[in-house]
């Protein structure tokens, strides 16, 4: 048979058997790893694709890499962890639909499964429970929380890196991205996530966090002002130093230089509340203020 047979006929069933067909435990088929190399004409050619994605929840668990019963179990192999290590899961299977080939990234080891055996979901968070790091608090809510669709799969890596340094004490994480990979969509699925979780620097559940977007450009904050899909009243976007922002807001989005001039004025004469103070009521919230930085080729 050819490898879409084998997968109808054999790998499907198997899977299905296994408990990878419910709400909780599903898969996802040909997931977009690489859109594929961009040639003379323009056009993406070849994209990668992994044949199988296992998810628990909103977490990937495995990729199985399918190919032809025709061919050898190890065939896959290459492809299987390719696709793991991209997608930043532990686990890759590699089946012809006659015999599996298990790989643990993590601790580096090759096992033969028998078919008709393939591990069950609760099999394999179980392993992940016993052997992984505990997630914090933080991690476990955002979890819950799913990504926009069309979310490419190293914007959601970026996500839950910073999401888990965050929720394991560290005040600040750093993105570089190249051109055009989606920064500020990253800040925004993060800054989606923060508030939906009622996360600020003190407590998780009480409170939303008071957010700021700086960018170095207008474009790149008149940009995120309209991206990040948020009610009208909860954004403000700060134009000039001159403006006193609301303080009930949750998202706020101006310039380096724009949040600069606005700490250097001085009272003025009429005797009215400085822009100095103006800044530290702003910047100075009760649970802190939680800062996204946008720079030309640099997102922080």
């Amino acid at each position: 048979m050819n490898e879409a047979q084998t997968r109808h006929d054999l790998i499907d069933p198997a899977l299905h058997e296994a408990g990878w067909n419910t709400l909780h435990a599903r898969i996802a088929t040909e997931q977009q790893v690489a859109p594929g190399r961009v040639e003379s004409d323009c056009k993406s050619h070849k994209p990668e694709k992994a044949d199988y994605v296992l998810m628990y929840g909103n977490r990937r668990i495995t990729v199985v890499e399918a190919k032809s019963d025709e061919k050898s179990v190890d065939a896959g192999e290459a492809q299987a962890r390719h696709y793991a290590e991209a997608l930043g899961v532990r686990f890759a299977f590699s089946t012809n639909g006659k015999a599996v080939r298990s790989f643990d990234l993590v601790a580096g080891t090759t096992s033969d499964v028998e078919f008709l055996h393939f591990p069950t979901p609760g099999e394999l968070w179980d392993l992940l429970e016993r052997t992984s790091e505990e997630e914090s608090l933080l991690e476990k809510i955002c979890r819950e929380i799913p990504f926009l669709a069309k979310t490419r799969y190293y914007q959601e890596r970026a996500v839950e890196a910073v999401i888990k340094a965050i929720g394991r004490g560290k005040k600040n994480a750093l993105i570089t991205l190249a051109t055009g990979t989606g920064k500020t969509f990253i800040s925004y699925q993060l800054v989606k996530k923060f508030v939906e979780a009622k996360w600020n620097r003190k407590s998780i559940g009480l409170r939303k966090p008071r957010v700021l977007f700086l960018a170095d450009r207008n474009i790149l904050a008149d940009q995120a002002w309209e991206s990040f899909v948020f009610a009208p009243n909860e954004c403000y976007r700060l134009n000039a130093a001159s403006d006193s922002p609301p303080m009930d807001r949750t998202v706020y989005f101006t310039l380096y230089q724009t949040l600069l001039s606005m700490g250097s004025q001085s009272r003025n004469r009429s005797g009215k509340q400085s822009c100095r103070t103006k800044t530290s009521a702003f910047c100075n919230s009760e649970d802190g203020l939680l800062w996204f930085a946008i720079r030309k080729g640099i997102g922080t």
